[in-house]
């Protein structure tokens, strides 16, 4: 499942768009449609200062990168709840050094999605998962599904949140033995 609002879809429906709004500012009388198209080149120069002003919203990815860089072996699997997760963090981090895994696919081409069956036998014989879940509105499988199929070979031993990114690193059962 893809957001609705994307920029691509966006750009090619702005044309149509405009020209609709023009087509009817120019069948009112002239002072009305004098007035709307103040109004609404007015209300479209006022976002101007804010996307030009240089300030951008934090996304965490460099410290989600970070810290899974510094504590990772090369042997973990990164987990995307949803693959659109995995471009931001490739283009913030290396991610060559881990096995990569999404549960929903479709926007990131170079990963396939698994279904809950085969992401279990797929994490069977894992080492530690990294589960990263951002921005999970509406998918398909839902997050707790996710976790309770990790849940049945590995153990939650870790969670961090970077704003609206959550981690969660899963360790085999079979290492709580040895270590008990």
């Amino acid at each position: 499942m893809q957001p609705v609002y994307m920029t691509r879809y966006t750009i090619a429906s702005a044309f149509p768009w405009y020209i609709l709004v023009a087509i009817g500012i120019c069948s009112l009388p002239r002072l009305p449609a004098a007035a709307i198209a103040s109004i609404v080149i007015g209300a479209t120069l006022l976002s101007l200062p804010a996307h030009y002003s240089g300030r951008r919203a934090e996304t965490h990815w460099g410290s989600v990168t970070g810290y899974v860089e510094a504590h990772s072996k090369t042997v973990d699997t990164l987990l995307f709840h949803a693959d659109y997760g995995s471009l931001p963090y490739r283009y913030h981090g290396d991610v060559s050094r881990l096995s990569l895994l999404t549960v929903d696919s479709g926007f990131d081409p170079a990963l396939q999605g698994l279904s809950l069956a085969e992401l279990g036998s797929q994490l069977n014989n894992a080492e530690d998962i990294w589960l990263v879940e951002s921005y999970v509105p509406n998918l398909p499988i839902s997050a707790s599904a996710v976790i309770n199929t990790i849940e049945l070979t590995h153990r939650l031993i870790e969670e961090q949140q970077f704003g609206p990114i959550r981690l969660l690193r899963f360790s085999p059962y079979r290492e709580a033995a040895n270590e008990g």
